[in-house]
């Protein structure tokens, strides 16, 4: 899950200077002198990305992450002027970075109406890309911010389950989202289900 983001990033980046190939030279038959090349930009703008937030809490910011490509962009042009052993084609680098603009932008304007989509049917699906989120709260306290969250546009949140004070409710649903334990059972549960983020929903729970 943790790599999954950076992943679908470097498949476009890939495509992307493929693509950048194919228009500076009407085809891939210099695709193999380019893997260097690849290498080193595509590490550029991942680590761009990954400076600007998009590999955690911003996952789906179509803002950061084309503020990210034109960067990496910025520093990769810089190379084909310091290193000419990475200079093959400027014109490749510029394809290669507009088209990233376009689709590292466009797959998350994508991602996020998806997410809009399927958060909103309310049935418990869990997001692409979210943090496991554990709910602490009764059936009332806790499903409002069940549906809140499922109601966000970022798919930010993957919930886990709900943790509730009551040990009557354990086995139900609320909100689509199962009832998994006790507060009690709150450590056990963390574990298991490899939460991330903890949300307290309830004000029967005291601060300690």
């Amino acid at each position: 899950r943790r790599v999954a983001l950076p992943l679908v990033d470097l498949a476009f980046m890939n495509l992307s200077l493929a693509l950048g190939q194919v228009l500076r030279f009407g085809g891939l038959m210099h695709f193999r002198s380019y893997l260097v090349v690849d290498a080193v930009y595509s590490a550029v703008w991942l680590l761009c990305l990954y400076s600007t937030g998009v590999y955690g809490r911003f996952r789906f910011s179509v803002v950061r992450a084309g503020s990210a490509v034109l960067t990496g962009l910025l520093i990769n042009a810089t190379f084909t002027y310091f290193f000419k052993q990475y200079a093959f084609s400027r014109a490749v680098v510029l394809y290669a970075g507009l088209f990233n603009l376009v689709f590292l932008m466009g797959w998350r304007v994508l991602a996020l109406a998806w997410s809009r989509r399927t958060g909103r049917d309310h049935r418990g699906r869990r997001s692409l890309f979210g943090r496991k989120t554990l709910i602490v709260g009764d059936a009332a306290s806790g499903g409002a911010i069940v549906e809140r969250l499922h109601a966000r546009a970022d798919g930010l949140y993957d919930i886990a389950g709900l943790v509730s004070p009551n040990a009557d409710e354990v086995g139900e649903k609320v909100a689509g989202v199962p009832v998994v334990g006790t507060l009690g059972q709150i450590g056990e549960i963390i574990h298991r289900e490899r939460a991330e983020e903890v949300v307290f929903a309830t004000d029967k729970v005291s601060y300690d």
